[in-house]
């Protein structure tokens, strides 16, 4: 442990202090392997190559969460912020580095008689640990429309169905480790048929408007879904709905040969509904995650200038 903190801590300071400098590390330089519960805890581990002049080279190749393979997408993040980040990313992760080694002085005392406590557990799986208000995590002021997506925290995930196939599993489990932001619109009571129903306007603004992070982040010779993983959670039950009453928004097309990608609509379970589990409002929700599964905004569906406004603070256009 003393090895993990001692580099930890020279590399935030370095990050701090002197932002636009070579920083070169991994997880060998810590002398911990990636199996280690610690990794997974929020220990600041970061490889990145910033030059010293040109704000625009700036990359960052990989942050703390590569260590489970999934990556912010270094060369969207905003040229006149690009500085910022590393600051911001140091800002997140020194107290939780410092929670980390508090708890660790005391983890064979809870390990020892083999106590239950849940809070240890959440804390080895990183849960606990909660990012404030800064460049890409939003405030918390309609915290209340999700409460059990708390925003700065990692993404908890539950389980819904599949409009596509009728599969059921956690919508966490979609995610892949491919960079991409994560915007999840969870539908008010109106039916999916409604043309005026808030997910309905809201879709149609992603699609259609110039202002909208789909039509501003998203290159053109890229898949529709380059930047943002859009998924849909209604609350009927899905034989009341065809999969393609659906917005446009939600079937992207991907590859080479521009096939619809089917699987971002689903729906709640009567059995294990993920609106009451996760507190979602009925009148509906949008949460952003982060690339690196935390959550980063819980937005009402009305309020698409307030979207718009967070990612234009820290994507850049291609």
């Amino acid at each position: 442990m003393g090895t993990l903190a001692s580099s930890s801590e020279t590399l935030i300071v370095m990050m701090r202090y002197f932002p636009s400098l070579f920083v070169s590390s991994s997880v060998e330089l810590l002398d911990i392997g990636t199996d280690s519960d610690k990794v997974g805890a929020g220990v600041e581990v970061v490889l990145c190559l910033v030059q010293i002049k040109g704000i625009d080279t700036h990359r960052f190749t990989s942050i703390t969460e590569s260590l489970d393979g999934f990556l912010l997408r270094p060369q969207r993040l905003a040229g006149s912020s690009a500085t910022c980040f590393l600051v911001v990313r140091h800002d997140e992760h020194y107290p939780a580095a410092a929670n980390l080694i508090a708890f660790d002085k005391g983890w064979s005392t809870l390990i020892a008689p083999q106590l239950e406590d849940p809070e240890a557990e959440e804390f080895t799986a990183g849960f606990l640990t909660e990012y404030q208000d800064n460049l890409i995590t939003a405030g918390m002021e309609h915290q209340a429309l999700a409460s059990g997506f708390p925003v700065g925290r990692r993404f908890k995930s539950d389980i819904a169905l599949r409009r596509c196939d009728a599969v059921t599993t956690h919508i966490g489990h979609e995610h892949s480790a491919d960079g991409h932001w994560r915007i999840y619109v969870f539908a008010g009571q109106a039916t999916p048929q409604d043309s005026e129903s808030a997910l309905n306007k809201w879709a149609q603004w992603m699609e259609e408007s110039e202002d909208s992070p789909l039509n501003r982040f998203t290159p053109e010779a890229g898949d529709r879904n380059a930047v943002f993983d859009i998924k849909a959670t209604y609350q009927q039950h899905y034989h009341s709905f065809d999969l393609f009453d659906a917005p446009e928004v939600f079937f992207p097309r991907v590859g080479p040969y521009k096939l619809q990608n089917l699987e971002n609509v689903w729906t709640a379970l009567d059995s294990q509904d993920i609106f009451e589990s996760r507190g979602i409002s009925r009148d509906g929700a949008i949460v952003v995650v982060r690339p690196d599964q935390y959550v980063a905004a819980v937005l009402p569906l009305e309020d698409t200038a307030a979207l718009a406004e967070f990612f234009n603070g820290n994507l850049l256009e291609p």
